[in-house]
């Protein structure tokens, strides 16, 4: 069962929780982003023998048992680039509307929707088929199987499948008109391999190669875009802030208070800065000849913002306070969107 959470954001720009949402990349005939992770994963018939319809840690490592994630992805298009994207909250715990971490990508829309389009000012859905909600889809993607084999290798078997399956479980339906789109086929096999691997519960050495043609896979599919967006600076920043957003917005749903209550949405958070960090790394040249902040400045703020996420097995206590990573998600925010 989805469940709606109500959220108090504290201490943060307004703009980092709060991007408007247009509706532009909207189309009623693709699926939702809003859409509950059991429905997800209902219509794309992919729970891997029951792993990957919840965050199943083990008694502790969730919280409320069955807690589910919103989906990160949505609906489309990919022409009329402009700079100048509004930053948004969303991502996985944005159960009930879309995804307005994606609204980082509203600039790329002017040719497509304009104001307001289908879905109007709130509850709006985004394609796959716009290439930064594709792009940042897959990194997510990515995360899950970045912090599935760290669990896997530390020998959280467990909690690590469900991580596997997700890839599928949660934007692989969204994701599919993106794919259509650029003709990007065979994903989906290659992703549910190693899932299927891992749930044997054999040796990292079983299940290594599969990991590492899964990641390759996901790359590949990134690199489907139009190769103006490849280093391009405005867009490249767009996507790690849409990633970060997202993260942070798990870890909100991970703690209360002074303890983490949900170790899976704490673990996802943890994986996709990770992939955000390689991404990061990946941009130094295009965002260092881009007018905008010093590029070691960037990488500074990113890893403030990282420190919250020390490990892949939950803290015993948060390693800052929540004060101190909005502090940081704020200002990493106001250097990505100065590029």
């Amino acid at each position: 069962m989805s469940t709606t959470r109500t959220k108090v954001w504290v201490g943060i720009g307004a703009s980092v929780f709060l991007g408007a949402s247009s509706a532009a990349w909207a189309s009623g005939d693709e699926e939702a982003v809003g859409s509950s992770d059991a429905q997800q994963m209902e219509s794309a018939g992919e729970g891997g023998e029951g792993h990957g319809s919840h965050h199943g840690g083990e008694p502790g490592e969730g919280g409320e048992s069955g807690a589910h994630h919103g989906d990160e992805s949505g609906e489309g298009g990919e022409s009329g680039a402009h700079h100048g994207g509004e930053s948004g909250e969303g991502g996985e715990g944005g159960e009930g509307g879309g995804n307005s971490a994606f609204s980082v990508f509203d600039y790329l829309s002017a040719d497509a929707g304009g104001e307001g389009g289908e879905g109007g000012e709130s509850g709006s859905s985004y394609s796959s088929t716009n290439p930064g909600v594709y792009v940042t889809t897959l990194a997510l993607m990515e995360g899950h199987l970045r912090v599935a084999s760290e669990l896997y290798r530390e020998g959280a078997k467990d909690n690590a499948l469900a991580h596997f399956y997700h890839p599928v479980a949660e934007y692989y339906t969204s994701l599919e008109a993106g794919l259509d789109a650029r003709g990007v086929e065979g994903l989906k096999p290659v992703l549910l391999k190693v899932a299927e691997e891992a749930s044997k519960g054999g040796d990292w050495s079983d299940l290594e190669g599969d990991y590492e043609a899964a990641r390759k896979a996901i790359h590949d599919a990134q690199a489907a875009i139009d190769p103006s967006l490849k280093q391009d600076a405005t867009f490249q920043s767009r996507v790690l802030l849409a990633l970060t957003n997202t993260a942070l917005d798990e870890y909100i749903e991970a703690i209360d208070g002074e303890q983490f209550v949900n170790g899976p949405e704490y673990q996802d958070g943890h994986g996709f800065m990770l992939v955000g960090r390689d991404m990061l790394s990946a941009q130094e040249a295009s965002l260092s000849a881009a007018d905008g902040p010093a590029y070691p400045e960037v990488v500074e703020a990113y890893e403030d913002m990282m420190t919250a996420w020390p490990s892949a097995a939950v803290p015993d206590t948060p390693a800052v306070s929540f004060g101190e990573l909005s502090g940081d998600a704020f200002a990493l925010e106001v250097l990505l969107k100065d590029y």
